[in-house]
């Protein structure tokens, strides 16, 4: 059928068609003989133990991923795996994920963990903990075209750093891999659970109050069956299935339902079913079409045609309705979007033009205002411009010493140094990127450009950081490499970051923690 027809049917005829094709249908029903009512009431019935079933099931694994994360987020808190992690020791997060701790904690818990893998942030596979030996898990690896790897991959911003799971069949079982982010925000890699799935679905006959038999589909064998079943002639047997997520058949349920209830429930359907379509349908069909005119058609009309205003001018007036709760519910969320949306976009646009870090601007921004300066003064040749590239001293050997937490407090602190050298509200200061900044001074001459210069190496010195690994000096410092160009040197202005950056060169060459001009 042709999916353009649909929307252009409104609301209210489809619930008038809905409702005589309802009545129309329960008295063809009605009219039929009993064996076709029975056996749609049978298909009735039948679904709705699939969808028991499939309630059931998602409640189960619910849990298991609740109990497995639970578990996974205890584990990548410890100490020492975050320290082994961090520093890529494999022999020591070898030994921690077959840390009888693990075991532990699988036998006093509800969940069948058999091997523990770690993976780089790039999906490159680091190593496997297996905390069981009886089952054959080697067949079961996540390539970097494997599909779970696929569907996390298109994830994005928050949501790539959800947890991920999923039933997978391996050559030997049913597993269930449930992948945990570690790092948080900053992604440092993964952490995948493999899981055993038998422990927990004999969990189902409860859930469903019948008996049942559960066949595992790789291993050919019952795991599971009810002991009071006896003489299978007595039930009434509904075969459910258990999918993987690559649609792989994993596991056979049979449920087990007495005959004699069955087919009682089924009569006393048929017989209510068949009074109430010839008594009560005809009589309520005029009365339900005007209540359902006065509660939903026509509130869902004005809610929709305020939803659409608000839509297209995003302003701050709130969507108002009349109505059911629902319809209220239904406003007050779409405010409540509207307004996260307005937060977002105004967060967005702050982003993306500040470096997170040093939270001055970022190299985007700097080359916007470099732009915006070289514009104005080409338009006023009296005018001049001085631009300084700049680069923290043996910066890769402070991060070796101190590690890279004390390194980005060092860029923190720098950034926020080199902006106290700066004499006007109009100088510009923005990280260039790594160890690299960029000071663009407007309508300065060399001279003042200079002053500036000394200005900042010795905000910087005044710091005093600690930097045992410096060749040049026992604290932090820097390397500033300056240019300046006239207005009218429409050249100069052209080729102002190439001669800025190599005069840093030449500061560097120079023996460091100086600026060099040479013009």
């Amino acid at each position: 059928m042709n999916n353009k027809f649909f929307p252009k049917i409104t609301i209210q005829t489809l619930i008038i068609s809905s409702l005589l094709l309802i009545i129309g249908v329960m008295l063809l029903v009605s009219y039929f003989s009993g064996k076709t009512i029975v056996r749609s009431l049978q298909t009735r019935e039948e679904e709705f133990i699939h969808e028991l079933v499939n309630i059931s099931l998602k409640q189960i694994n619910e849990q298991l991923q609740e109990d497995t994360v639970e578990f996974g987020n205890h584990f990548i808190e410890r100490d020492d795996f975050i320290k082994a992690f961090k520093q890529q020791d494999l022999d020591t997060l070898k030994k921690i994920l077959t840390d009888p701790f693990i075991s532990g904690y699988i036998n006093a818990s509800s969940i069948s963990i058999e091997a523990l893998r770690l993976y780089r942030k790039d999906w490159s596979f680091m190593l496997e903990g297996r905390t069981k030996g009886q089952m054959m898990v080697e067949d079961y690896a996540l390539e970097t075209d494997h599909e779970v790897i696929q569907a996390a991959k298109k994830r994005q911003g928050k949501d790539r750093l959800r947890i991920f799971s999923g039933s997978w069949k391996s050559q030997h079982d049913a597993l269930r891999s449930v992948i945990i982010p570690i790092g948080g925000i900053w992604l440092k890699g993964y952490i995948e659970i493999i899981v055993n799935t038998n422990l927990n679905l004999p969990m189902l006959e409860k859930k469903i109050a019948h008996s049942i038999s559960i066949k595992n589909l790789i291993t050919n064998t019952i795991t599971y069956q009810t002991k009071n079943i006896e003489n299978r002639d007595k039930y009434y047997i509904i075969h459910h299935l258990i999918h993987s997520l690559a649609n792989h058949n994993l596991f056979e349920v049979d449920i087990f339902i007495p005959q004699q209830e069955f087919v009682a429930k089924i009569d006393e359907i048929q017989n209510k079913t068949i009074f109430i379509t010839v008594v009560s349908n005809t009589l309520i069909a005029v009365f339900v079409l005007i209540f359902l005119h006065l509660l939903l058609i026509r509130p869902l009309k004005q809610l929709r045609k305020e939803i659409h205003k608000r839509a297209e001018e995003l302003s701050d007036e709130p969507v108002c309705t009349k109505g059911l709760r629902e319809f209220h519910q239904l406003a007050n969320d779409f405010n409540y979007l509207v307004s996260i949306v307005k937060k977002q976009n105004d967060t967005l646009a702050e982003l993306s033009r500040m470096d997170n870090l040093t939270q001055i601007p970022n190299r985007r921004v700097i080359d916007e205002f470099l732009q915006i300066c070289i514009k104005r003064i080409s338009r006023t040749p009296g005018n001049s411009l001085a631009l300084a590239m700049i680069d923290i001293d043996y910066f890769k050997k402070y991060n070796d010493s101190y590690g890279h937490q004390d390194g980005d407090k060092c860029l923190s602190d720098v950034a926020q140094a080199i902006k106290q050298g700066l004499k006007r509200e109009t100088d510009f200061i923005g990280r260039y990127g790594g160890e690299e900044f960029t000071a663009i001074l407007p309508a300065t001459d060399l001279a003042g450009a200079k002053i500036i210069s000394e200005s900042i190496l010795e905000q910087v010195r005044a710091l005093k950081i600690p930097h045992q690994s410096s060749e040049v000096s026992d604290y932090v410092s820097i390397s500033l490499g300056l240019a300046w160009c006239k207005g009218s040197d429409t050249e100069c202005l052209s080729r102002l970051v190439k001669q800025a950056d190599e005069n840093l060169y030449k500061a560097k060459h120079s023996g460091r923690n100086q600026y060099y001009c040479h013009l």
